[in-house]
């Protein structure tokens, strides 16, 4: 009986040992999981980011544009317009709603829409021409500030 209780306890802490081992690999694995949906995550974000910064400076640098300048940057953003990340879709509708200056309902798709219809025939002017050369600042906000002393 003796030798049945050791050979009893030693398979016991050897499954014991196999619980601990698939519970670490387990968790591990599920570890791995979480840090790969965080990458693809972060990944999509920096790149959001990346196209939003691509937009503010076609913002800023809309009032120096030639029509024809801002129609080929219209056609570039009109690709943002299709993206699956709403970031990207969200920094696009902005860019065509400053060009324009239409407010479409319907958010991506509609520009989408409106843009295929529109591309051939759109051209870009100024809201309110003036006899100034346009100075674009390095800083969005900096011109309109005074130095501070």
């Amino acid at each position: 009986m003796k030798d049945f209780s050791v050979v009893h306890s030693l398979r016991a802490a050897r499954e014991l040992r196999q619980i601990r081992r698939r519970g670490r690999q387990l968790r591990m694995l599920v570890a791995m999981a979480v840090g790969v949906v965080l990458l693809v995550m972060l990944m999509e974000l920096g790149r959001a980011f990346g196209h939003m910064q691509q937009v503010n400076r076609f913002v800023q640098t809309l009032s120096v544009m030639s029509p024809a300048e801002v129609t080929r940057e219209l056609d570039r953003m009109a690709l943002m317009l299709t993206d699956r990340n709403p970031l990207v879709q969200n920094a696009a509708v902005a860019a065509f709603t400053v060009a324009t200056g239409l407010r479409l309902e319907g958010g991506s798709g509609a520009w989408w829409q409106w843009w295929q219809e529109h591309r051939g025939t759109w051209k870009y002017s100024t809201a309110t021409p003036t006899n100034e050369p346009g100075v674009v600042s390095p800083h969005p906000y900096r011109s309109a500030f005074p130095p501070r002393r």
